[in-house]
């Protein structure tokens, strides 16, 4: 056994790195999906090519995956929101819609 490996060595002990609180975040920032009442998790599955093609798109547009989700539903049902908006009441879900689901604006027709 040599000296070296048989004698402790002191150390210093290395400074800690501070935890940046909450605070320090800019305050332009939305609040994260989790934490946000008005939003659901949902779980579903998707081909493998499906869910890397959903991955590169929202890397190209800088967007959240969660928002090209939401995005591409409401594009692709507008015939099931406008019937649930006629059950509950709500105008604006219930409005006229052309037959590829954009709004129909009756007055500038």
């Amino acid at each position: 056994m040599s000296l070296a490996t048989a004698v402790p060595t002191e150390q210093e002990p290395r400074p800690k790195r501070a935890r940046r609180s909450q605070a320090t975040r800019s305050e332009g920032r939305r609040l994260p999906k989790s934490k946000d009442a008005s939003m659901t998790k949902v779980s579903f599955y998707l081909t493998d090519d499906t869910a890397k093609l959903l991955s590169v798109v929202a890397t190209m547009r800088g967007e959240d995956q969660s928002d090209i989700v939401e995005r591409v539903l409401r594009q692709h049902m507008p015939s099931v929101r406008a019937a649930l908006g006629r059950l509950m009441g709500d105008p604006a879900d219930s409005a006229d819609r052309s037959a590829d689901g954009e709004m129909i604006d009756r007055q500038a027709a």
